[in-house]
Parts: structure tokens; C-alpha cells; sequence
């Protein structure tokens, strides 16, 4: 209001109570265009195997990592185990996620590009002493992985007292944003309580998603070219 000397209905707020509502509102206002419509993502687009494209915030996250900085997801949480199970349930959940997500399988190539491993070794969770734990959380934090290798994911635990588990969890952002960790932690936790639960079918994959966003994007100029090494690619953006 104090910028544009333009308001909003109550009604409308409550109606529209987000910010992308909000904007779509108030753009016919200003005089601005409506926003493009939202990328469609068919399932298999352009195929399931193969490279497919960076997305602009991965090529982001690969440019920090050229400075020598990584971008990392970390969890840490206790948990009880009574019967001394839960590692093993762990891991079988875990291997169950990584064949039905295939950015968990991911890896970055040298030209730029990121494929999926048709198969990779069963997951396995590092068991570690309790003196170790300060020196792996600042680890996690700080990891700059090489994208290259996988796995851009590692899983530790610590046996504490009384039978419980400290369990770390570490994710490299390239593979895991905001969306995929919750859902990642709802189907991890569904399958390590219910080892035989069947998970609902995906409709598209994060290759789908790429590949539909990379068809839409217009490419940068002061993009190298697609052969250029990754540090050529990335130094500048």
C-alpha cells in the first residue's frame, strides 16, 4: 500500500492467503502480466535412463562447491532400541528408498550433467564411539562431497546408555531439498515401523521434473559450453 498506493479485501487475503495468491492479485493491479503457468511434469519425460540437466539452484549449489563449500542437509535425532533392531530395519528401509528415489542413486558428471545409477550397493550405517560425535556433526555440516562419487548421503549411529541410538543423517543439497526431506522422513520412518508397507506408486521423478524445467528455461549466455570442465562451468555463475 505505502509503495504502490494499491490495497487489498479483507476478503480477498482470506481468499487468496499466500503469497503467490497474494502477487496473482495484485499483478492485474499494477498493470504487470499474470505469471507464466507452472512448468508441467509428465512422468518419463524424455525417458528414465541417461543424463538429464542441472537445475538452476543444483548448478548454484555446484558453484559453492567449486569455492570449496558444500551445501548439506543434517539430521540428528535419539531413538530407542529395545530389541537391538533398528539398524538393520534401518537399512532395509533405506535400501528400499534409494531403488524407489532415484536422486538417492544420483551423481554429477564431468560435463555438467547429473545421472542416476541403475544399481548401487545395499545401504550401511556406520556405527561410531561416542567420543567420535562433535568431530562427525562438524563433518556433516561442513562436507563439500565430491559429486561425482556417490553416495552424496551418509547414516551414522552411536550406541548411548540404556539401549538407545544417536543416529546422524547427512545429505548432500544436490540430491535433497526442502519437499524431498519431509518426504523422505515420512516414508523412511513408515517403512522402519512397517518393514512390509507398500508405498504409494510415484507419478514423476526429479529426472521428469528436470528435464520438463530444462525445455523451459532459457539457457545463459555467459553459460560455457557443455563440454567445458565443471570448475570452467560453474566459477563464473
Amino acid at each position: 500500500r505505502r509503495s504502490s498506493d494499491l490495497g487489498l479485501p479483507l476478503a480477498t487475503l482470506f481468499a487468496a492467503p499466500t503469497v503467490a495468491g497474494m502477487a496473482a492479485e495484485l499483478r492485474p493491479r499494477l498493470g504487470r502480466p499474470a505469471d507464466p503457468a507452472p512448468t508441467q511434469v509428465a512422468g518419463a519425460a524424455g525417458g528414465r535412463d541417461g543424463p538429464f540437466p542441472l537445475t538452476p539452484i543444483q548448478r548454484g549449489f555446484l558453484a559453492r562447491r567449486h569455492a570449496g563449500e558444500g551445501a548439506n542437509a543434517c539430521f540428528e535425532l535419539e531413538a530407542a532400541d529395545g530389541d537391538g533392531t533398528l539398524i538393520p530395519r534401518l537399512e532395509a528401509a533405506m535400501d528400499r528408498l534409494i531403488a524407489r528415489h532415484g536422486m538417492l542413486r544420483a551423481v554429477v558428471l564431468p560435463g555438467g550433467q547429473q545421472s542416476v545409477l541403475p544399481e548401487v550397493p545395499p545401504c550401511r550405517v556406520e556405527i561410531v564411539d561416542p567420543d567420535r560425535l562433535a568431530a562427525l556433526r562438524e563433518d556433516f555440516r561442513n562436507r563439500a562431497a565430491d559429486p561425482g562419487r556417490w553416495p552424496l548421503f551418509a547414516l551414522a549411529a552411536c550406541r548411548l546408555d540404556g539401549g538407545a541410538l544417536r543416529l546422524l543423517a547427512w545429505f548432500d543439497a544436490l540430491i535433497l531439498d526442502g519437499p524431498s526431506r519431509e518426504i523422505l522422513c515420512r516414508e523412511l520412518e513408515q517403512l522402519v515401523e512397517e518393514p512390509a508397507a507398500e508405498l504409494a506408486p510415484l507419478a514423476a521423478s526429479y529426472r521428469d521434473y528436470a528435464v520438463a524445467l530444462a525445455a523451459e528455461e532459457p539457457r545463459l549466455p555467459m553459460e560455457p559450453a557443455a563440454g567445458a570442465p565443471l570448475g570452467d562451468r560453474y566459477a563464473r555463475l
